[in-house]
Formats: structure tokens, sequence, C-alpha cells
């Protein structure tokens, strides 16, 4: 009965929901979980924090009246609301704000959902020491504090903050290769791949075995196309670190948009036996191979690997992880599809 009379109806065809609008008609009326999964998604994709904030606090609200839930599905709306509460962090002061309130968030949340224990312990793991860490930092406004700020506003999904601490880091210490390094990662993730190039090569000359430094070389030449460039850049810092996962996994994307079949399984061998990485099913690697396929724009090669890895039908990460794929493959232009 729970079920029937909440929001989060099972029945019917998805909606597609892609605009601001679409997403509050959908917010609006009787909604999937698979349609307030997608709203979340769309917010953020369209960078409508407000929106991206009521979409998950639906999935959250709804959470008593609704009978069978999945809780990786509440665990990522929880997040999403944890991202949002740093949407309007712009200085010093106001970031320690977003952190107090996450933190009151989390706190209460755990209290009003005792049920969700392994959930909460994720959570926990996922913000705590982030939030601890900001709460510390926030007070000092030296070049240090700055650039570890800026490192963990890129995990909160603030890359636009990161970039402006870490200028203000670079501006007491010009020939700091660490803030270098963390500005030139944070403007990839805001596209501004040109200056990120001038900013990481410069971390290099000064530190020429910096790992960090190149890996984010590597993620920035794959993101302007010079796959030649970041495969071999990528297999420099795995020769130098070879069991490290951070590694690994650039090596793999770069093999990918490289086609470099060798790097990719030497990559892979490390991924699946380090005992701190969460994969364990060579399946994923092939999805993650899909993806960055849709994002050069390959859908036939990343139709291909779908179509593969949806013959062994997947289920949990790995099965949200394939409708993801799918999803890229059939928002593509029909004529790259069809290539």
């Amino acid at each position: 009965m729970a079920q029937r009379n909440s929001n989060l109806t099972t029945t019917g065809v998805a909606r597609i929901v892609e605009t601001e609008d679409q997403v509050l008609v959908v917010l609006n009326t009787r909604a999937s979980y698979s349609e307030l999964l997608d709203c979340v998604q769309a917010a953020k994709k369209l960078g409508a924090w407000n929106l991206r904030r009521m979409a998950a606090e639906r999935i959250v609200d709804e959470l008593n009246v609704v009978g069978r839930r999945s809780q990786s599905d509440i665990e990522v709306a929880v997040k999403n609301i944890v991202y949002t509460m740093f949407a309007e962090a712009n200085d010093m002061h106001s970031l320690k704000n977003s952190a107090l309130r996450c933190e009151d968030y989390l706190a209460s949340f755990e209290k009003k959902y005792p049920n969700l224990g392994e959930v909460n312990k994720r959570l926990d793991t996922a913000f705590k020491p982030l939030v601890d860490e900001l709460l510390i930092l926030t007070t000092d406004d030296d070049a240090r504090s700055l650039i570890s700020i800026s490192s963990i506003l890129r995990r909160l999904e603030r890359p636009d903050l990161a970039v402006f601490f870490s200028r203000r880091a670079l501006s007491q210490d010009n020939n700091n290769a660490v803030a270098m390094t963390t500005l030139g990662a944070a403007l990839i993730d805001v596209v501004e791949n040109e200056e990120a190039l001038s900013v990481l090569t410069k971390s290099l000359k000064l530190k020429p075995n910096s790992v960090k430094a190149m890996l984010a070389t590597s993620r920035c030449h794959q993101e302007m196309g010079h796959y030649d460039q970041s495969i071999s850049i990528a297999k420099t810092a795995f020769h130098l670190e070879p069991k490290s996962l951070s590694t690994a996994l650039r090596l793999i994307s770069a093999a990918v948009a490289s086609k470099d079949s060798q790097a990719f399984k030497d990559a892979e061998e490390v991924i699946l036996s380090n005992p701190k990485s969460s994969i364990k099913d060579e399946r994923w690697l092939r999805v993650l191979a899909g993806l960055v396929s849709c994002d050069l724009g390959n859908f036939s090669q990343a139709r291909e690997i779908h179509d593969h890895i949806a013959k062994s039908k997947p289920t949990g990460n790995i099965g949200k992880k394939l409708s993801q794929l799918r999803q890229k493959i059939d928002a593509a232009p029909k004529v790259s599809c069809g290539a």
C-alpha cells in the first residue's frame, strides 16, 4: 500500500528529462525513482543546483512512504544533497558555513534513518574526513592550506572555486609546483584545457618526476585529443608507480583513447588485483572503456562493448554503469552512431 500511495511509482514509461522545464514538470508530478534520478543528473549537467537539490531531497523525503527502496539510489541522492550545500560557497567564510551545514545534515540523516547503517557508514567515510579537514583549513590562509582546500573542493564538485583558491596560493608563492598541479587539474575540470596545459607544463619543469602532475597532464592531453602524448605520459607515471591505483586508472583511460591493448591489459591487472580497488569485475572496466569511447565520439565501439556486456545480464553497480553507457549511446547523434 505504501508503494501505491507514493510519488515514486514504477509504472508507465519514464519521461525524457533534459531541460530545466522538463525537470520541473517531473518534480511537480508523480514520478518514478528512475525519473527522479534522471532529474538529478539532468540538473547536474545543466548546473541547476537548486533543481538538483530538489530532486535529491524528494527521493530522501519519501523514504518513509516507499516500501522497497534501493540503498545505492538513496546514497546517490544524499551525496547530491551534500554537494549542493557547497554550491553557494564563494570565500573562506561561506565555505566554512557550508561544511558546518554538511556536518549537521549528515548527523540528522543518520539519526532519522538508523536502519540505513551501511549507507550511513559509506556517507561518513566519503564526507566526514573532508568536512573535518575543511573546518580546520578554513581557519588559515597560507598557501599550503589553500592548496588542500582546492583539492577538497574538486572532490565536492566545486572545481571553479578550487581554481580560485589555487590561484590565491600561487599569488603567495608563484613557484609552488603543487599549487600549479592543483590549479591545472581544476582548470581541466572546468574545461580550460589550454591554460591547464600551460600551468602543468610549468609544474613538471619544476618537479619532473611528479606523478600527480603527470596524471593531470595526461588527462589534459586526452581531453584535447592529443592521444599519443596522453598515453606516453600515462605510461611514464605508471612506470614510476606500477602498483598505484591512480596511475592504473589513468593508464586504462589513455589506453582506450589511443587503442593501446597492451597498456589496457597492464592497467587492468593492477586495478583488479589492488586490495584498495572497489573494482573486482573486469566487466566494470569494459563499461568504463565504453564510456570513454562515447566521450571520444566513437559510439559504434561503445555500442559493441555495451551489447557484449549486456549478454551477461549484469546487476548492481555494473548494471547501473551499463545503463549510463546505454543512455550515452542513445543520446548520440544518429550520424555518429552509424559511423
